[in-house]
């Protein structure tokens, strides 16, 4: 049994929000819209200092990270993005919603997001 209803939470119009907070370190639920593809010259954003996971919750995630490329992650699957790569997280194209559960330190403290210039928020 789920620790929570995901089938519930991803067809309902949430598209994320806190999850866990510990006071330091952050945890997230992410809903991934269904895409038809996965553009790979946006790169999303990197951290100042700071590593990002995800823990694939519900359907198929995919990472575009720098120096490892689309990553493609299953049910149960980890996917690191290290500290100052660009990454960016989707649903995996063509293969329905998602929900992926993003964890990063310094919730408290302020993380610092760099972003691409010239390029829409999104997939």
């Amino acid at each position: 049994m789920p620790f929570f209803n995901v089938r519930e939470y991803g067809d309902s119009t949430r598209t994320g929000g806190r999850f866990l907070y510990d006071g330091h370190t952050s945890s997230n639920l992410n809903v991934g819209m269904n895409l038809t593809n996965c553009r790979p010259t946006n790169w999303g954003h990197w951290h100042a200092n700071m590593v990002e996971l995800w823990v694939n919750v519900y359907g198929n995630v995919c990472a575009l990270i720098s120096g490892a490329g689309l990553v493609h992650g299953e049910l149960g699957d980890l996917i690191n993005a290290n500290e100052e790569r660009w990454h960016r997280a989707t649903s995996c194209p063509n293969t329905g919603k998602s929900i992926r559960m993003a964890m990063t330190p310094r919730s408290k403290e302020g993380q610092v997001h760099y972003f691409q210039t010239g390029q829409p928020p999104g997939n």
